[in-house]
């Protein structure tokens, strides 16, 4: 089971859906369990973005984009042990994956990668223009991914 976790409330409600609903094997050999997968992407800023206004500080735009990925890191290290506490306490093998890019992609790749039966994630509504624009990730992973697909609300 590949989890996508993104920091919402709504990634961490899957996730509980997932301990408290899904029936998780466990084998005489720990490698033959069931496992959960938690994966968050980091969303980076590219190397050539114009920061405008911020370059006002005496800060360049590399050190504002390192600062920016040291945040993306710490964020994702939280957001992943809090899952990963949360799993270790329901008695189910866990692991963790992070990325950094587009996690439409990201999401589809790490599914076939780890061959998961499951895919579960929150419904984090973007705003009708965005969505419009950009599609949504739930959206994207469900029309591509060859396993079943959860979508938590």
């Amino acid at each position: 089971v590949v989890v996508a976790m993104d920091g919402s409330n709504l990634s961490t409600q899957a996730l509980h859906w997932v301990l408290e609903n899904l029936v998780f094997r466990k084998a005489e050999r720990d490698e033959d369990s069931d496992e959960i997968v938690l994966f968050h992407t980091q969303q980076v800023p590219p190397a050539n973005c114009n920061l405008g206004n911020l370059l006002w500080t005496g800060i360049t735009t590399q050190e504002m984009i390192d600062a920016i990925k040291m945040q993306e890191e710490e964020a994702a290290v939280e957001v992943l042990e809090s899952g990963k506490t949360l799993c270790e306490e329901h008695k189910v093998k866990v692991r963790t994956i992070v990325k950094s890019g587009d996690p439409r992609d990201h999401i589809c790749e790490i599914v076939e990668k780890e061959q998961a039966n499951v895919l579960v994630m929150g419904n984090n509504g973007h705003g009708t223009l965005k969505r419009l624009l950009l599609g949504s990730t739930s959206d994207h992973c469900v029309h591509r991914v060859k396993c079943h697909v959860i979508i938590a609300k």
